[in-house]
């Protein structure tokens, strides 16, 4: 009875439509009657609680709530309205990702920026996880980001040491596909249902960034130092091979020009004045004469030029 007496007014049907002020949210149904009309549109679904247990998921079109036991029983009932045409644009950021660079055995934190699509599969299994009522959008996107920085942390650390620094990001696709499939599957658990997720980049730390770009500096400049050093080495040994070679030859030349000198000198002939008369009563009078290195003729007396050719012979 209401006051003075007169009946508390009571309604017979139910409508639940979207809502854009909450995704979850609860419906006062205090004062319906028995076997109430429950309408629900596209784009929602009610959740219809009998003494704290969910008894129907009842989805768009025409349904009956509060059955004469229930009314009789004085059954504590409930109606939850949820939005299960949403789509939350999630835009995730974490940091903190270990990361050793074993080309300059460097250790360091990265971080990831990505973006996933989720919506609400399973509207029970939702509100079952979070067990509140009136969740606003901001709510469902803040449980879904913290549970998608969980899984990119964690799995991100795993991943990234697989590739280097210069190709980690020309893998984001492979490393999205894996962590898609890890989300999804958590999703599912709590009703949700992922339909995309896309790593967009990982970056490094400033300071690692410009720590590596001086370990190569060095490390090119020692290289050109090494060249140039080789270089100038093997300059110096040619230069050497040269002096050495020109040495050789020089000794070869004046060791035949002394094998030459040596054998004209010793090149010398026998010859009989021809003015004497040759018997038996006659001594022979014998003189040795040098051969001209030149003509080959012999060079008579004590002569210093060949009488033939003019060349100097003593």
């Amino acid at each position: 009875m209401g006051l003075f007496g007169k009946k508390k007014d009571t309604i017979k049907n139910v409508v639940v439509k979207p809502s854009t002020e909450y995704v979850i949210w609860n419906i006062d149904i205090s004062n319906i009657e028995r076997e109430t009309i429950l309408d629900v549109e596209t784009g929602c679904s009610a959740i219809y609680l009998v003494n704290g247990n969910i008894k129907a998921n009842n989805m768009p079109g025409r349904w009956v709530i509060k059955s004469k036991d229930e009314d009789k029983r004085g059954d504590n009932l409930k109606l939850i309205g949820v939005n299960t045409d949403k789509t939350f644009d999630i835009l995730c950021g974490v940091g903190g990702v270990p990361y050793k660079d074993y080309e300059t055995d460097v250790e360091t934190n990265v971080g990831a920026r990505g973006e996933a699509k989720v919506k609400i599969a399973q509207p029970y299994k939702v509100y079952s996880t979070l067990c509140k009522d009136n969740i606003t959008p901001q709510d469902m996107d803040e449980y879904i980001r913290n549970k998608l920085s969980e899984i990119m942390s964690t799995t991100l650390a795993q991943l990234i040491q697989k590739y280097d620094y210069q190709t980690v990001n020309t893998q984001l696709s492979v490393m999205s596909e894996h962590i898609f499939d890890l989300f999804s599957e958590e999703c599912l658990k709590v009703g949700l249902q992922c339909d995309s997720f896309t790593i967009n980049t990982i970056f490094f730390p400033d300071e690692f960034i410009e720590r590596r770009k001086d370990y190569f500096d060095e490390k090119i400049r020692k290289k050109e130092e090494k060249q140039a050093r080789r270089e100038k080495e093997r300059e110096v040994r040619l230069d050497n091979e040269t002096m050495m070679a020109q040495a050789e030859a020089q000794a070869i030349v004046n060791k035949s020009l002394n094998e030459t000198k040596q054998v004209s000198e010793s090149k010398t002939v026998t010859v009989i004045d021809s003015n004497a008369p040759i018997n038996n009563n006659t001594t022979v009078v014998r003189s040795t004469a040098l051969i001209c290195p030149n003509c080959k003729a012999p060079v008579k007396g004590d002569s210093n030029f060949c009488s033939k050719c003019g060349t100097r012979v003593r």
